[in-house]
């Protein structure tokens, strides 16, 4: 059977490399090429998550699927103004930890909201760790993060990693096994001593990551610390980047 191509295409960032984009604090990405197109985070200003769609010729109307990472503001700051724009009955995939009047008002502007708990299929191939964090965290740092196995390995997402990105990358294993291609998004190490990079580093470096896309909340620092380890297998995660992972079918 042929292979396919799925595409992940930053649409938010704390930096861009287009300048007919706006940059700002938070995340979100899409995610084509899986049969569904999934919107993962919303930035934190609905306003400026839609203006970078428009510039980069991505329809609101023609995403499938919503899944938030948690609740802080600038990963799900810009799903109200989303959703006005959205297709009714637009599929949203919100961890437990995210607050029920919130759920509840997605729901309001025509979301159709799935609770978040264990790892779930969000859809054919993309697969959600579920919320994780448990007790060992405070409810608005519990966190889901994504993944999708490409012929190369894994394709790992990540929103904030406030449970601690090796943590996640090890779930994400759990689920898709095998190799680990690539792991985008942030890290939460922006104020992180360095004894806690260092170890963050050697737990990814022993799971076999081959490629590291470090931002948002990973800082400036520190992802120079993950250039120098990785070298080329360090990627760009501004707004307007895109990327393409071969799929077998």
């Amino acid at each position: 059977m042929p292979s396919r191509d799925v595409t992940i295409t930053v649409l938010f960032n704390n930096n861009t490399r287009d300048p007919k984009l706006r940059a700002a604090h938070g995340m979100s990405c899409l995610i084509e090429g899986l049969g569904k197109t999934i919107l993962f985070d919303t930035g934190g200003d609905g306003v400026i998550l839609l203006d970078n769609m428009k510039v980069l010729g991505k329809d609101p109307k023609a995403v499938d699927v919503v899944a938030l990472s948690h609740a802080h503001w600038d990963h799900s700051g810009g799903l109200f103004a989303f959703l006005h724009r959205a297709r009714p009955g637009i599929d949203a995939f919100i961890p437990r930890a995210v607050s029920a009047l919130f759920r509840e008002h997605a729901a309001l502007l025509g979301a159709k909201v799935t609770v978040v708990d264990g790892p779930v299929e969000i859809v054919q191939g993309l697969h959600s760790t579920g919320e994780m964090g448990g007790e060992h965290l405070p409810v608005d740092r519990r966190e889901q993060a994504l993944v999708f196995k490409g012929e190369a390995g894994a394709v790992v997402l990540t929103g904030c990693a406030h449970p601690d990105v090796v943590d996640i990358v090890r779930r994400a294993n759990e689920i898709v096994p095998g190799a680990i291609d690539v792991v985008l998004g942030g890290f939460h190490l922006k104020d992180a001593e360095t004894d806690v990079v260092e170890r963050v580093i050697g737990g990814l470096k022993e799971l076999g990551v081959r490629r590291m896309g470090p931002s948002h909340c990973t800082g400036e620092k520190h992802t120079e610390v993950f250039r120098r380890t990785w070298g080329d297998g360090l990627v760009g995660f501004d707004a307007g980047t895109t990327f393409s992972f071969r799929m077998a079918a």
